[in-house]
C-alpha cells in the first residue's frame, strides 16, 4: 500500500511539472501571438493610410512644409461617391476602436484564466500535503491524478489552438506586407503621373467587410475564453 501511494505521489509530481511546463509554454506563445497581432495591426494601418491618401500630381507651385509635400487632387471628388467614402471611412475607424476594445477584454479573460490556473495549482499543492496524512486513501490519489491528466490534455489543446492561430496571423501579416508593397508601388506611379485617378472605393468597402469579419472572429474567441474561464472556475470549486 505504501509503495502504491509513493508511486502515485511520484506520478502526480511528474504531471504537475508537465502541467507547469505546458502553462509556461502557453504563456510564451500567447505573448508571441499578441506581438504578431500588433505587427499585423501596424501593417494594416500603414496600408490603409497609403490606400486612403488622395491622388496627387506635381505642380510648379508646390512647396515643401515641414518635410511633407503639399499636393492637390487632379479633379474634385463630390456627390454620392464622396459621401459613401466618408461614411465607410468613419465606419472603419469605429470598427478599429471596437476591435481594440475586444482585444483588451480578451486579454483580461486570459489573465483571469491564468489566475485560476495558479489557484488550482496551489490547491493541488495543498492537496499533496494532505495526502501524507494516513486518513487519505488511494481512491483520492487516483481521482487527483485523473484531474491533473484532464488539465494537461486541456492545456495541450489550448497550446495547439494558439499555435494554429499564430500561424494564421503570420500568414496574414505576410499578406499585408505584400499589400503594402503594392500600395507603395502604386503610390510611386501616381506621384510620377499626370493622369487623373479616382479613389478606390471598392477596396475601402472590402476593407470594411474584412474588419467586420475580424470583429466576429474576436467575439467568438471571447466566447471561447469565457467558456474556458467558467470551466476553470468549476474545477477550482471542486478542488476546494
Amino acid at each position: 500500500m505504501e509503495d502504491y501511494v509513493d508511486n502515485c505521489g511520484s506520478e502526480l509530481g511528474v504531471l504537475r511539472r508537465k502541467l507547469q511546463s505546458k502553462a509556461e509554454a502557453l504563456l510564451i506563445l500567447t505573448q508571441e501571438l499578441e506581438q504578431c497581432r500588433t505587427e499585423r495591426d501596424q501593417l494594416k494601418l500603414i496600408a490603409d493610410q497609403s490606400q486612403n491618401r488622395p491622388v496627387i500630381k506635381k505642380t510648379s507651385d508646390v512647396q515643401l512644409s515641414r518635410g511633407r509635400l503639399t499636393v492637390y487632387s487632379d479633379s474634385p471628388i463630390n456627390g454620392s461617391n464622396y459621401d459613401h467614402y466618408l461614411e465607410v471611412r468613419e465606419q472603419n475607424k469605429a470598427l478599429r476602436y471596437e476591435i481594440q476594445d475586444l482585444k483588451q477584454k480578451l486579454r483580461e479573460a486570459y489573465g483571469d484564466i491564468k489566475v485560476l490556473r495558479a489557484g488550482a495549482a496551489e490547491g493541488s499543492r495543498s492537496a499533496s500535503v494532505k495526502e501524507v496524512v494516513p486518513s487519505h486513501n488511494r481512491e483520492e490519489l487516483v481521482e487527483q491524478l485523473e484531474g491533473m491528466s484532464s488539465r494537461v490534455c486541456q492545456l495541450e489543446a489550448d497550446l495547439r489552438g494558439v499555435l494554429d492561430e499564430k500561424q494564421e496571423l503570420v500568414t496574414e501579416r505576410e499578406s499585408y506586407l505584400c499589400k503594402l508593397a503594392r500600395l507603395n508601388h502604386q503610390l510611386n506611379v501616381l506621384l510620377k503621373s499626370d493622369t487623373s485617378r479616382l479613389i478606390d472605393i471598392d477596396a475601402i468597402v472590402m476593407d470594411n467587410k474584412y474588419l467586420q469579419e475580424q470583429i466576429q472572429q474576436l467575439q467568438a474567441e471571447k466566447e471561447l475564453s469565457h467558456q474556458a474561464l467558467l470551466k476553470y472556475k468549476s474545477m477550482l470549486d471542486k478542488k476546494r
